[in-house]
């Protein structure tokens, strides 16, 4: 079987994306596992679309473990300049499942996808081993406690539903504990998570001017260059916890090993019933066609 393919690439965050409008191939497990080994052609995300109507194009996303997602920030602009590419679209509607993501072409540097509106989850995990971990809820984030070999590590993260679940862990020195903290979330949600660092929170804290830095634990492909929704999840919670309110901002740059995204998020709203939808903007790259024969 021979299978036609687009290599795109988001700031360090690749994708193999396959037109399936005409070509109609049965994306089986192993077919999938097997396009996205490092050991063929490779990739973070798997990113199958079918042409419709009126410049939409329906998008299912694997991840490199075969699970699927339910957002991409980076595989959506990915999408988005690979039709401008190859149709000459300017916007298009990418849906994935029941939810329609609007996006705009204005240069390769600067793809908006509306993300649509962020939600903080307000309740704390069911802990599936209650005599090493507890957690506390406070307002929109979570206290953590858990009992180690070497003593008791604490940490704060706030978790945040924006398409996909992220947990944004935000304590001073937290990338020191990074794997410590990823077993701690990853074992108290069912599905997983996935989980981004604040590495300058508290620096950005003190001057809302620089960039925030984040490292990023993504469920299904580990740690990566680049995230989109990390990266809009990240920003959401800044906004919301301090830069709306002492700053009067409601946009923010987030820094990864890949690149820098722009996050907006406007008239952030009080009330989660009310609550608007968030803009990424950032760059994405053409790299080659190919053909990959089974």
């Amino acid at each position: 079987m021979s299978i036609a393919f687009t290599k795109m690439n988001s700031q360090g965050n690749d994708f193999i994306i396959i037109d399936n409008t005409s070509q109609n191939i049965k994306f089986k497990p192993e077919l999938i596992l097997s396009l996205c080994s490092r050991e063929t052609i490779g990739c973070d995300q798997l990113l199958i679309i079918k042409l419709g109507n009126n410049n939409s194009v329906e998008c299912i996303i694997y991840n490199q473990d075969g699970t699927q997602a339910k957002q991409c920030g980076n595989g959506m602009r990915a999408i988005m300049l690979y039709l401008k590419t190859k149709f000459n679209f300017s916007s298009c509607s990418i849906i994935v499942g029941d939810i329609a993501y609007q996006a705009r072409y204005l240069d390769e540097n600067n793809i908006s996808i509306d993300m649509g509106a962020p939600f903080f989850l307000l309740e704390s995990p069911n802990s599936k081993d209650s005599s090493d971990l507890t957690f506390e809820s406070e307002n929109i984030v979570c206290h953590v406690e858990s009992s180690t070999e070497n003593g008791k590590l604490s940490f704060s993260y706030a978790p945040i539903l924006i398409g996909n679940f992220h947990c944004v862990v935000f304590s001073k020195d937290c990338y020191t504990h990074k794997e410590h903290i990823s077993n701690i979330l990853n074992s108290v949600y069912d599905d997983g998570a996935n989980i981004s660092f604040l590495l300058n929170y508290h620096e950005l804290i003190s001057d809302p001017t620089i960039n925030l830095i984040i490292r990023v634990n993504e469920r299904g492909a580990g740690w990566t260059k680049s995230c989109g929704s990390a990266a809009s999840a990240a920003g959401a919670f800044c906004i919301q916890n301090f830069l709306k309110d002492n700053h009067h901002k409601n946009s923010i740059n987030v820094e990864q090993e890949g690149g820098t995204l722009k996050v907006n998020w406007g008239n952030v709203s009080e009330s989660q019933n009310e609550a608007t939808n968030l803009t990424l903007i950032g760059p994405s790259t053409y790299e080659y066609d190919n053909v990959w024969n089974e």
